[in-house]
């Protein structure tokens, strides 16, 4: 078994204390369906991974980029923003909240969610392209 880091350690339980915390504040439902019959997780809006690759390390912890959304299947909706295409991706109802937090604080990110939605939500380029 691969030791744990005390760095990513220290990471790794600050990350549950604030996810912890987030989901204390919050209402038991789905952010990106509405429901409440299904089990809930919390999703980062960017990435673990991509907050460190753009030198953002402070967001992984940032309750703005959390989310609590349905999970476990690959038709609930932490499925469908990790991993549906783009056209799935903004039926979610916090589509929007979450593009502009993207737009925010990852800029490359964002102009690459704009250009995969320009056909089916072309207010994204008409209000966000600069």
């Amino acid at each position: 078994m691969k030791k744990v880091s005390d760095k990513q350690e220290a990471i790794e339980k600050k990350l549950r204390k604030a996810k912890q915390a987030f989901v204390d504040s919050k209402e038991p439902f789905c952010e990106g369906c509405g429901r409440s019959d299904r089990r809930l997780s919390v999703s980062h809006t960017i990435s673990v991974k991509r907050c460190k690759e753009i030198g953002k390390p402070e967001l992984i912890y940032d309750p703005k980029n959390f989310s609590l959304d349905c999970c476990c299947d690959s038709s609930h909706c932490h499925n469908k923003y990790e991993s549906a295409p783009m056209e799935e991706k903004i039926k979610l109802s916090n589509f929007t909240k979450r593009f502009l937090y993207i737009l925010e604080h990852d800029i490359e990110k964002a102009r690459s969610i704009m250009l995969a939605c320009r056909d089916s939500k072309p207010e994204l380029i008409e209000d966000y392209w600069k």
